[in-house]
């Protein structure tokens, strides 16, 4: 794996280069991997450093630039629904222009918040959702904003959370199929409906649940590819 240079806000996805959380943590201690002071403790966050804590909920994740890239893509769009409904007030820089300003919501809804892959990493930016290039940089949030909105849970009780609402998301799917087993809904509809009843809910997730509700409802029509009726 490349490890970036220290000073850039990325996201080092441990689901893609480890098998779990801690042999990733493990590596990072190993080549002594610091952050430059605790990032966790400043009063202003990057963009990184805000969607880290939102997918993973602790301050090693805040601090040691680690994350799922699974859960930091979820993360990504609860951030921009927050930016656009104005629960986090942020500032940025233009490209050409490094004195920092107040970004106002309706901003956000022409500016998305985005990551891109290289070398390995994850790197938010923030791109112009009809000219696609990058208009906004150095952008910083209120740390406090940030807890407030996503406020700090357990490891525990964090992947308890993430299966019990697939598992949910399951039995709601089952007995929807069943209810009409030769008569399939189409999935994107059904995804969006799935995760306004159960806030959080990652797209694998989603399709794990979908997956098995087929497989418990024997709908096996839902199962079809192509357009629904």
């Amino acid at each position: 794996m490349l490890v970036p240079p220290r000073e850039h806000d990325v996201i080092i996805p441990w689901d893609i280069h480890f098998p779990s959380r801690a042999e990733a943590l493990g590596f990072l201690e190993a080549i002594k991997w610091t952050q430059p002071g605790a990032l966790y403790d400043e009063r202003y966050w990057t963009l990184g450093e805000a969607i880290r804590w939102i997918a993973e909920r602790t301050p090693d994740a805040v601090d040691q630039a680690i994350a799922s890239a699974e859960a930091c893509e979820e993360a990504t769009k609860e951030l921009q629904e927050a930016l656009e409904a104005g629960e986090i007030s942020s500032t940025a820089c233009l490209p050409n222009d490094s004195v920092p300003r107040q970004v106002p919501p309706e901003t956000w809804g022409t500016h998305m918040v985005c990551l891109r892959t290289e070398g390995g990493v994850l790197t938010p930016c923030v791109m112009h959702d009809s000219a696609e290039t990058q208009t906004l940089v150095c952008v910083r949030l209120r740390r406090d904003e940030v807890l407030k909105k996503w406020p700090s849970v357990s490891e525990e009780t964090r992947q308890l959370n993430t299966a019990a609402k697939e598992t949910a998301c399951r039995r709601w799917l089952t007995n929807i199929m069943r209810e009409s087993p030769e008569a399939p809904r189409p999935k994107k509809q059904v995804r969006a409906e799935a995760q306004e009843q159960f806030p959080g809910l990652s797209q694998n997730a989603f399709n794990r649940a979908w997956a098995n509700a087929i497989a418990d409802s024997g709908a096996e029509a839902w199962g079809k590819a192509g357009r629904r009726p």
